[in-house]
């Protein structure tokens, strides 16, 4: 130490001699190895044919979690309980020696007892070794080595972005930053450390085996589609009875009479071409007080029934012919058909934006801004229970006659 200081400090030391000394001190710099992103490429890609077998392992693991194929699901399922719960400590032993043996002798036929074969035939077969060889000895162009690391850029951007949310959904749950899936955290490996205690490994085992089965969303989904078609093969007459019943009909003589109405021809269409193009809010406001009306003006029901009683099917059709000619000439008299387009109280011209209205009262084309006064059915005439509750829009001078 005291040497060093001196000839760090000592004063007979000349200048001259100072910067020959720091150049020949200084270490000699080592030429760093040069990075190849094509090699880390290739490396990456022989991990993944290194990987392969355990890939495809995982792929049959999902495949029987998913319930792709429910009956091999089901005795996998059932199989691995049956073990875990029947197997004893020496069982257990003999199936991990068994595990570890078995590899053991598979890779040892495969390498020892294989004749050697040939390049072309290693070509011609295109096993994994010689994807490993291909691996090795490949020989790219630049565009086709640019494509590849871009592809590994990728899928590694990919990963680290999973590992990334992964480890802040961690952090978010240890800081308690939702406390309901915190504790639900936290509660579920207190339970685990209790079953742990409390239960045999074989139970939790099976356990833990039923719950990766049965506790999945493709578990519930095979088990509605299976209900499901159980239900369609037990009531198939009901299903088709219920696509084929009739709507109910209304209580008391009107409805029966209604039901059995025909179909009206064309030439007895019930909707005028002014009440087709009316706004869709309130459709069939304007048709019931029609029909009402129609109904206190017609004939007593009983003559009618009198009159089907005498004349038989053929008079039951005439009358219903002649009903449905009342109600479509009030039709035609309640709602005059305007050619023009327009509104009867502004003129303002029909669009897609300006939909036109009819007066419930006067019957006149209106905009849904002039015609959208709004008075009870019972106040134009109609006596039925619910005319008190309904309303229907008028023009601003049908409110006012109306209101008086």
């Amino acid at each position: 130490m005291q040497t060093s200081e001196r000839e760090g400090c000592g004063p007979e030391v000349s200048p001259s001699t100072v910067p020959e000394a720091t150049l020949e001190s200084l270490p000699v710099p080592t030429k760093l190895p040069a990075f190849d992103l094509f090699n880390l490429v290739l490396s990456y890609k022989r991990l993944e044919v290194y990987l392969e077998p355990l890939k495809d392992a995982g792929d049959g693991v999902r495949y029987l979690l998913r319930w792709q194929t429910p009956l091999c699901s089901l005795l996998t399922c059932l199989g691995l309980n049956v073990l875990f719960l029947t197997l004893n400590e020496g069982a257990w032993y003999s199936v991990g020696a068994l595990m570890i043996s078995v590899p053991a002798l598979l890779g040892y036929l495969q390498e020892g007892c294989q004749a050697r074969l040939s390049e072309s035939e290693l070509m011609r077969r295109k096993y994994h070794s010689v994807r490993q060889e291909d691996l090795q000895r490949v020989r790219l162009s630049r565009p086709e080595a640019v494509a590849e690391v871009k592809s590994f850029l990728i899928q590694l951007e990919a990963l680290l972005s999973r590992l990334c949310g992964t480890c802040e959904a961690a952090y978010r749950v240890l800081h308690w930053e939702n406390p309901a899936v915190s504790s639900q955290f936290y509660g579920a490996l207190l339970g685990t450390v209790c079953m742990l205690y409390l239960l045999p490994l074989c139970w939790v085992l099976a356990l833990l085996n039923s719950t990766l089965f049965l506790g999945n969303v493709e578990f519930f989904r095979v088990v509605s589609e299976y209900r499901a078609s159980l239900q369609r093969r037990m009531n198939p007459k009901q299903e088709e009875s219920a696509f084929e019943s009739p709507p109910p009909s209304d209580a008391g003589g009107k409805g029966a009479l209604v039901d059995c109405t025909p179909a009206p021809t064309p030439t007895e269409d019930l909707t005028p071409g002014s009440v087709e193009e009316a706004e869709e809010a309130e459709p069939d406001e304007e048709f019931k007080d029609a029909i009402e009306e129609d109904d206190e003006g017609a004939p007593c029901p009983a003559e009618d029934e009198l009159v089907l009683q005498d004349n038989g099917f053929l008079s039951k059709n005439e009358v219903l012919r002649s009903k449905v000619s009342r109600l479509t000439e009030r039709l035609r008299k309640r709602y005059p058909t305007n050619n023009y387009g327009s509104c009867t109280g502004c003129s303002a011209t029909f669009s897609v934006l300006k939909k036109r209205r009819n007066c419930s009262n006067c019957g006149n084309i209106f905009c849904s801004r002039c015609c959208s006064f709004k008075v009870p059915r019972s106040s134009m005439g109609a006596t039925a229970p619910e005319a008190q509750r309904e309303t229907v829009f008028v023009c601003a001078s049908c409110n006012q006659t109306l209101s008086k």
